[in-house]
């Protein structure tokens, strides 16, 4: 497992980002000089990869899924987090998919939750706390991976998002921390059901 803020997975996390960029560059550019530009791009950055013996692919998609993940949740949060309902019962109904992973996360122990209380008059487990944790989690830079991605695992396959949250060390309530394993497999159906929820607001 491998904490987000490992300086080396940040690495490898922003060449998997510019990677996706150029790719997608090169792939709907619309002159012949702008696909031939993102392509020099692109074999930059691989060599750049292959020299710090990152993994190369031609497209990831849990990064993508991850950088979703933070334009959705991160920066419009003012704007969106009033919307979203904050008691516990409204979390199977609005958030369904959301709603699975934080049941199967309890049945397999890697859901923790030890708030006292929740920001925004929040329920624990409504959506509003849920979402403002994972929300947190990114901000903040604390996720981890499973397994460790790169040269260290000899993979580039990421199975699960571990998601958390905790009161800064200096608080009065340090020991008040949030935990949620999201499989991947799960991910990319929790960031559509969010789309979804947004694009219906208003």
């Amino acid at each position: 497992m491998s904490e987000f803020q490992n300086i080396y997975f940040v690495k490898e996390f922003a060449y998997r980002t510019k990677l996706n960029y150029y790719h997608q560059q090169e792939r709907y550019a619309k002159t012949e000089n702008a696909r031939r530009k993102a392509k020099i791009k692109v074999e930059n950055i691989e060599r750049e990869m292959a020299d710090k013996q990152f993994d190369i692919s031609e497209y990831y998609e849990v990064t993508d899924l991850l950088n979703s993940v933070v334009g959705l949740l991160v920066f419009p949060e003012a704007n969106v987090f009033k919307h979203i309902p904050r008691f516990e019962r409204d979390l199977k109904r609005e958030f369904p998919i959301l709603y699975k992973c934080v049941e199967k996360a309890e049945k397999e122990g890697s859901y923790n939750y030890s708030y006292l209380t929740e920001p925004y008059y929040a329920e624990e487990k409504s959506p509003l706390a849920i979402i403002n944790h994972i929300r947190n989690s990114l901000a903040h830079y604390r996720i981890m991976i499973e397994p460790i991605s790169g040269k260290i695992s000899g993979t580039n396959q990421i199975v699960a998002i571990v998601f958390k949250d905790q009161k800064p060390p200096h608080s009065k309530k340090p020991q008040e921390f949030f935990s949620l394993k999201i499989d991947v497999s799960d991910l990319e159906d929790v960031v559509m059901e969010v789309c979804d929820y947004l694009i219906k607001l208003g």
